[in-house]
């Protein structure tokens, strides 16, 4: 195949992979580009380097568009995850004992990383979820060991977390 001559095409995808180079169309022109991934993942060993676009300048849109878009995704996980209600509901109660108990501000600090690591955990696990679902629409065994790993890294911060906040709150508990 010669990589410089376009291809006539209508679509724009990723084409495959064949010993280790990867095939993909690019722009409108759908001239291939090929490159190969080394070991240590450098691009362009082996091959003909990719083109390079300049940086797009800074522009104030699209960074609040940035916010927009991460805003519908944590508003995702909010309307369909079960489980993500499950930590709000705990965020709401440490939120409230904190108030109550009044911890310090180092306690603070470390309730509030637990809890923030526990829904991005859940966001990510659902992210995970949907991916593997799209990729594998029906049952596989290699896609139930993924979403299974997801699943236990949110199990194993959320347990992280209780302990964090049973450390923080059981001096306030005990009765003297």
């Amino acid at each position: 195949m010669d990589r410089k001559n376009p291809i006539k095409s209508k679509a724009c995808f990723f084409v495959g992979s064949r010993d280790g180079i990867f095939y993909t169309q690019k722009n409108l022109f759908m001239t291939f580009q090929c490159f190969k991934v080394s070991v240590n993942n450098r691009v362009g060993v082996g091959g003909s380097e990719p083109d390079t676009k300049p940086a797009r300048p800074f522009r104030l849109m699209a960074r609040l568009n940035s916010f927009r878009h991460a805003s519908r995704g944590i508003f995702y996980v909010l309307r369909h995850e079960h489980n993500a209600w499950i930590h709000v509901v705990a965020t709401i109660a440490v939120v409230a004992a904190g108030f109550v108990f009044h911890v310090s501000a180092s306690d603070w600090r470390w309730l509030i990383v637990a809890i923030s690591m526990v829904l991005a955990a859940e966001a990510i696990n659902t992210a995970f979820e949907r991916l593997c679902d799209v990729v594998s629409p029906g049952p596989d065994a290699r896609v139930r060991v993924v979403k299974d790993v997801a699943a236990g890294a949110v199990l194993v911060l959320a347990i992280g977390a209780a302990l964090v906040g049973l450390l923080t709150f059981a001096p306030h508990l005990i009765i003297p």
